[in-house]
């Protein structure tokens, strides 16, 4: 493997922040030095305090990995979790320190962190990754600007190439050649007009780094939340816009027995002055089976969204999801809807 460094900058934030999770429940499940120290005290208190069968955290299972945009907690991240959690992965994405360097942990670039839940805790290591180009907001209409610094740390000529580059991103090397010791930058020109898609999303490409003699490759990840641009609109412009209203932002299934779908409707409502937009119900978790029944409303109108559970595509025993209802309020552009649930 040839030495090459990278280190993001993109409006003076630092990349997306992997969650990996080391450390999870009550019993079993975690490292060994807090196995030996804590799980006896922690099965004190669920004796004294926990419901019968309480168990180990439902939501996450060691080694398990999240990933984060720095903003948006990851798809079935505990929300009592993030609360805490969040804010250090907002820090981390944005290049700053949760410590004073070298008081608490051993570098700046990683915190560990636990959830608040004093009988079954679990514990995060966040990690900023390097290899990440998180372009964060990016209105349709304009093209948006991201770089990666990227640093020669060994003893020959890279030429850096790059492949599988998706349609709507443009990537240039400054310079074309990097010297030992040399920095370089890697910019990419986004185009969200190109790609037909709204809300969060992510693409790869690959970097190859060519000696003369072998050709490595490293993938780097490029995220943007596409969103209509609100810029030019007026005060007045955005009150007259359309607006959207949630009958509920969460759906609970409760438990779902057998491999039998289940469904449940949610109302969404236009309370604006103008017609409203529904450009996407982003939906990650393959169990989830959703269905808009129209995508545009006038003034007043209303809608229903369809929520099918279906067990048999169930990768594990809970259902602890998010949808994200994408339009063209300018007030409220993403929409959260919490979809909870168990199977059984």
């Amino acid at each position: 493997m040839h030495s090459l460094k990278m280190r993001l900058t993109i409006s003076g934030t630092v990349g997306v922040v992997a969650l990996n999770l080391v450390l999870g429940g009550l019993i079993g499940g975690v490292i060994l030095i807090w196995k030996l120290a804590v799980a006896l005290w922690y099965q004190e208190l669920a004796e004294q305090y926990a419901v019968p069968n309480l168990g180990m955290c439902p939501f996450h299972q060691k080694g398990q990995v999240l990933y984060s945009d720095g903003i948006n907690p990851p798809e079935g991240m505990c929300g009592v979790a993030w609360q805490v959690i969040g804010p250090m992965v907002r820090r981390l994405s944005e290049g700053q320190t949760v410590q004073p360097t070298g008081t608490w942990l051993n570098e700046d670039s990683i915190c560990v962190f636990a959830c608040p839940d004093g009988i079954r805790p679990v514990i995060f290591l966040l990690e900023a990754q390097d290899n990440s180009i998180p372009l964060f907001d990016t209105p349709k209409g304009h093209v948006k600007e991201g770089h990666l610094f990227v640093r020669n740390e060994g003893k020959t000529e890279l030429v850096p190439t790059f492949k599988n580059v998706p349609s709507h991103i443009s990537v240039e090397m400054i310079p074309a050649v990097l010297h030992p010791d040399e920095e370089g930058l890697i910019k990419i020109y986004y185009d969200p007009d190109v790609v037909d898609d709204w809300g969060f999303r992510r693409d790869e490409f690959d970097l190859g780094l060519d000696n003369g003699s072998s050709n490595d490759f490293n993938t780097v990840t490029v995220s943007a939340n596409l969103l209509d641009d609100f810029s030019s609109l007026s005060p007045e412009q955005r009150q007259n816009a359309g607006h959207i209203e949630l009958s509920s932002n969460v759906i609970d299934f409760g438990i779902i027995k057998g491999n039998t779908a289940k469904k449940q409707t949610l109302k969404i409502t236009n309370t604006g002055k103008s017609r409203l937009t529904i450009h996407k119900v982003a939906n990650e978790n393959r169990s989830l089976n959703i269905k808009l029944k129209r995508n545009t409303l006038n003034p007043g109108k209303t809608t229903e969204l369809v929520i099918e559970a279906d067990p048999s595509m169930a990768r594990n025993n809970l259902l602890n999801s998010r949808l994200m209802v994408i339009t063209d309020d300018p007030e409220r552009p993403s929409v959260p809807i919490r979809v909870l649930g168990s199977f059984e």
